[in-house]
């Protein structure tokens, strides 16, 4: 069914899009299923653990509150997150090179809009040197976390675990304004 733009507000939704156009879904309740199809989707999740698929050609998802499951589909799909305590979510097709992991910036330490600094990504072997706020990836658990203060007194927050193919680079992260 061609939906165009919906949204959700009760518990255990599913919502589709259009097989055609460009939709923007959003659900806002607990566990909400929002799939897009063909189309340059937007799908928003907020709060609940929700599974987020953004079909064929170039989507946008954003999972907020919970531990949500992204899947962008083929085509080059961003994974959006507002802030670093959202939950932990799942990606289950992340393409380096292709798909972007977007975070904005004043909540994940002030960083400067653009391609992540190639010195604000360390793998998680490496030793933090400085109270720069970086992200550490794992490549071999696909684990990604955010600490805000380097070596400081904050513990690194974990904002997603991709699966399947686990190859992330700092140019794959994109800092975007508020």
């Amino acid at each position: 069914m061609g939906i165009g733009n919906r949204a959700v507000t009760d518990a255990d939704d599913r919502l589709r899009g259009n097989n055609s156009i460009n939709n923007v879904v959003a659900g806002t309740g607990v566990g909400d299923e929002l799939k897009g199809y063909e189309g340059n989707d937007t799908l928003f999740g907020y709060a609940g653990n929700d599974t987020l698929d953004g079909g064929s050609d170039h989507d946008i998802l954003m999972g907020g509150a919970g531990r949500d499951t992204l899947t962008g589909g083929t085509g080059s799909d961003i994974f959006r997150f507002v802030t670093a305590n959202e939950g932990i979510d799942t990606i289950t097709d992340f393409t380096s090179g292709t798909d972007k992991i977007e975070v904005v910036s004043p909540n994940f330490g002030n960083l400067s809009v653009g391609t992540l600094d190639l010195d604000r990504f360390l793998s998680t072997d490496a030793t933090q040197t400085n109270a720069n706020s970086v992200f550490l990836y794992d490549n071999g658990t696909g684990l990604l976390r955010f600490d805000r203060d380097g070596y400081g007194n904050a513990a690194p927050v974990q904002i997603a675990s991709l699966i399947g193919n686990r190859n992330l680079n700092y140019s794959d992260i994109q800092i975007v304004a508020a």
